[in-house]
Parts: C-alpha cells; structure tokens; sequence
C-alpha cells in the first residue's frame, strides 16, 4: 500500500493532501495484523483477512449480498474440503497466489425467476415442460431437419458407434420424436420465413410429413396463414467507440507486447493491462500455431547452442531433425501433433543450415537465444520493461570493433517484415528489444558494441531472409521517449481510445468489448483513416 501510495505521488510530482496522508495512516493501521509474521498458516491468514473484512458496517453489505457471501466463504476455515490444507505455511506472495486463485473459481449466478415469462430452450429440452403456448421459429428445409453427418473435424458415425455415442440415425429419431411430443402442446405456433433473400424457403421435411399424416387419416390440417407481424422502422443507434479512463500507478512490470499493443490499439493496452483480461485458453488437444511457434524457438535455440564449429550441410540437418523429434516430446507433444511442421521439416532444416552457412560466411556467430531482459523504463519510477530476445549475435572482424545483432524469429511473407523494418519509428517491437539490450549493456567487458537489430523471416516461400531494422539504436531512445511520455498520459487519466485499424481488429481478443461492429460508419472510417495514416 505504501509503495502503490509513493508512486501515485511521484507520478503527480506533488505533496499529497493532509486528507490523503490520514487516510494512508488509516489504512495501515487496519492493515498491521497482516504485516506479521511474515509467514503463517493458511488457516491464520484466512481468519485474519476474514476478521480485518468483518470490521465496520461495510461488512454488513457483504453479507446481505449473495455475490459478497459467496467471496466470504473462500475464506471460511471450516469450509469441507479443506482440512488438510489449513495447515499449510505459507508466506505473504504464497497466500496473495492462493486467494487470488480461490477467488478466480468463485462462481455466483443469481437465481433463475419462479415463474419466467418466456424460455428459450432447445427442442428436446421443451418435451413434456408446461408452457402458456410454444412457439418454434425457423420451421424450414434448412434449420428444422433430420440430423446430418458429423461436420469436419468432429467424429463420424462410427466412431460415434465405437464409443458409445448415438450415431446420426440415432439422432434423427430423437429429434424427430421430440418434435412429435411438442404437437401435443394445447397452444403451438409454427414459423417459418417464405424466402431467405433471394432463396425461397420451403417448410420443414417434418411438418410436410406431419401435415401429410393428417390427410392420410382424415384429419384436419391446420390452415398455413401469414405470421401477424407489423412492419415498424426504428433509426438505427449506432454505439460509439469506447474512450475510457483509468489513470493511477501503473504495474511493477509491463512487457514489450503490452507497450506495442498500447502503439497499436490504446483500448487494447486498457483490457489487457488496466482490466487485466486475457483470451480464455480454447480447449483442443490439438497443436496450434502457437505450439509450432514455441517448438520451432525451443528446437533452434537447442541446435545452436549444441552446434559448436560449423559442419558439412547434411550432418547438421540430421543433428537437427534428430533435436526436432526430441524437442516435442521434451514439450509434451507428439511427432503426431506437429505433423503438419514434420512434414515440412526436411526441407526447413536444409533451408535453414543453408541461410545458417551464408550467415557464418559473413562473419557473423550465435552468441545466445531466448535471454530475458528487464529494464527500468525510463523515468517511471518503480516500473519496468522486460522481454525475451530470441537471438543474439556478434560479429567478429581482426582489426575492427565488435557488433551486436538482435534477430528475432518469424513467420509469414518478407515482404510484411521488410516493410515493417524498413519504417523504424512504426516497428515497436524490435525498437524496444534494442532498448533492453542496450539497458543491460551490449558491450563486453565494458566495451559498449554498436547494435543491430532485424527479423529472421523463416516461412516465407522464397526462402530464410533478414529483414533489417535500420539504426535500431535511434529508434529504441525515440520510441523509449514516447512510450514513457504515452505511459505518463495514461497514469493521469487521458482516454484510451479504440484506434486499431481493421486487420488489428480482425485478429483482436478484445472485439467483444470495444464492439468495433456496432460502431457507426463514420466512426469506423474515422478509425481506419487514422490506422492507415
């Protein structure tokens, strides 16, 4: 509390108000008994926290809430289950991780009304359930029909079979015999559209089926008569873009991603950082692009740092295939799971000992990969910058003075990178990795090496390229400067607008929050004129 009420002063350059100074001293006199000891069980942090929550009338609003019990009992000793825990020791950050981690389980959803007015449920849900009158919309060829095959990627019928799953036969009857069961309904409405733009719309093979029964047995169909519906136009309300505002103390840390994703898209630095949201993991056994991604940075950082003195082409490919199949197992995957990148890898590691050779031939040698970086940044006090830098190496010439070069991995077209590259004060990225190295110090032995920086493009279908960043240098103290500046607006509380163009937007975790589509159009135009520029 104190360091988070000095950095709020610093970032202000101001003496606090006698109001602010009270209300400090306030606080860490309510505080004290968490201060020590230092380390205790969980049982005693859990009584202590619940005892400093239980004091004032503030905790009466916790309890009356049934969100606030639901918190108040992650802290109740003698909840079941937790015996063998409550005398597990635990110091200050081991019991902030288990709480933080208690609390992100809790789980409260208010309770469903007694008597709802309408339900929506799906159709073999709505069977034999008591409704004032059901209505089944979408009752056509296309939405309301026979189950068919399994869509891509999910399993047959057969296999279906083998696990004991009903197959699409299966399934059919079912749906089909749960629809028959909503006929029985007192008071059923179905609808159905006559056309789907410029697609007519036939009804569904079940209600012609039905309707053909009655016929059989002398029945009387219910007439098809057009839905009771009024036409009404309302003006469009378009929302906004976001601006929000959330000043005060930054993090202790903030990585080289968050400050390029500040560069790209403020309200994405506000999700991500100030709301601290972060994309839920998708559950997919699966390898991924990311999975390649770490697999192929774990399996060349493994190759170079085992190679030593160059060897002939064909015996460092082989030594690396051999590290490719080892490095995913050693990641807890299969050759299976990264078939697609196996497939391929023959001609990769051929592609890349090649570039590897033209590099050594240049001059220039590994010195180390995946080295993590923290730096102050800039002048915020008690903030700083940290980052992983892929690859590092030097280039040795008698008789001239040592360079760096920082290379960092990617996918896709060289084209993309070179461009990037090529506008030094727009390429965020690799202008604040240069900033970590050259903070840590570039140089041996006190020597301060001039450095260089650049993209090793590896999945372009030309070949294994460089793209450069040109005086890496320059760049990394103007875009240091800015951030730092950019950072400063943010802690006094400026807006942090929507400004990601489009192809951002596309790939963007965070669209559900800024809802970019039910922006106006003027406001979008005004958004990707800005991104463009």
């Amino acid at each position: 509390l104190e360091d988070h009420w000095r950095r709020a002063v610093a970032g202000r350059h101001s003496t606090p108000a006698p109001e602010a100074a009270e209300l400090l001293k306030v606080a860490q006199r309510r505080l004290r008994p968490l201060a020590a000891p230092a380390t205790r069980s969980l049982r005693a942090w859990c009584e202590c926290l619940l005892a400093l929550v239980s004091e004032g009338a503030g905790f009466n609003h916790w309890v009356q809430d049934p969100a606030g019990r639901v918190v108040l009992g992650h802290l109740d000793v003698d909840a079941p289950g937790r015996e063998g825990w409550l005398g597990l020791m635990l110091d200050h950050a081991g019991f902030r991780a288990w709480l933080a981690q208690s609390l992100a389980s809790a789980r409260w959803q208010p309770a469903p009304p007694d008597h709802p007015h309408v339900v929506v449920t799906p159709l073999r849900q709505a069977v034999m359930q008591s409704f004032a009158a059901t209505v089944l919309p979408g009752a056509d060829h296309v939405r309301l029909r026979p189950a068919g095959p399994a869509p891509p990627g999910q399993p047959g019928d057969a296999l279906r079979e083998a696990l004991g799953l009903p197959g699409r036969h299966v399934r059919a009857r079912l749906e089909a015999q749960a629809f028959v069961m909503l006929l029985r309904a007192p008071r059923l409405t179905l609808i159905r559209r006559s056309a789907d733009g410029d697609e007519p719309m036939s009804s569904s093979p079940w209600v012609l089926q039905w309707q053909a029964e009655r016929r059989r047995r002398a029945w009387s169909v219910p007439p098809l008569l057009p839905a009771p519906l009024s036409m009404e136009e309302r003006p469009a309300r378009p929302t906004s873009p976001p601006l929000p505002r959330a000043g005060g103390p930054l993090p202790p840390t903030l990585s080289v991603s968050a400050l390029t994703a500040l560069r790209e898209c403020p309200y994405k630095f506000y999700a991500r950082v100030r709301l601290g949201l972060a994309a839920w993991p998708e559950l997919d056994v699966a390898a991924g692009a990311r999975d390649h991604g770490d697999w192929l940075h774990a399996l060349l950082q493994r190759w170079h740092d085992g190679r030593g003195l160059p060897a002939p082409i064909d015996i460092e490919v082989e030594a690396m295939l051999v590290l490719a199949r080892e490095t995913a197992h050693g990641a807890g995957t299969t050759e299976d799971d990264l078939w697609p990148q196996q497939a391929l890898m023959d001609e990769f590691a051929r592609r890349y000992v090649a570039w590897q050779h033209q590099r050594d031939a240049s001059g220039w040698r590994y010195v180390a990969g995946e080295q993590p970086r923290r730096i102050p940044l800039g002048d915020l006090e008690g903030v700083e910058l940290r980052g992983t830098l892929d690859r590092i190496d030097e280039h040795r010439e008698a008789g001239r003075q040592r360079r760096r070069q920082l290379l960092d991995y990617k996918s896709g077209r060289l084209d993309r990178y070179r461009q990037l590259a090529s506008q030094p004060l727009e390429d965020t990225q690799l202008a604040l990795y240069g900033a970590l190295e050259a903070g840590v110090g570039a140089g041996v032995e006190g020597e301060d090496l001039p450095l260089s920086a650049g993209y090793v493009v590896l999945g372009d279908p030309d070949g294994i390229a460089l793209a450069e960043h040109a005086d890496v240098m320059v760049s990394s103290a103007v875009t240091l400067r800015e951030m730092v500046a950019e950072l400063r607006r943010v802690m006094a509380g400026e807006a942090m607008p929507a400004l990601g163009g489009a192809q951002e937007c596309r790939l963007c975790d965070y669209g559900g929050l800024c809802r970019r589509e039910e922006w106006s159009a003027d406001a979008v135009d005004a958004v990707d004129g800005d991104a463009a520029t």
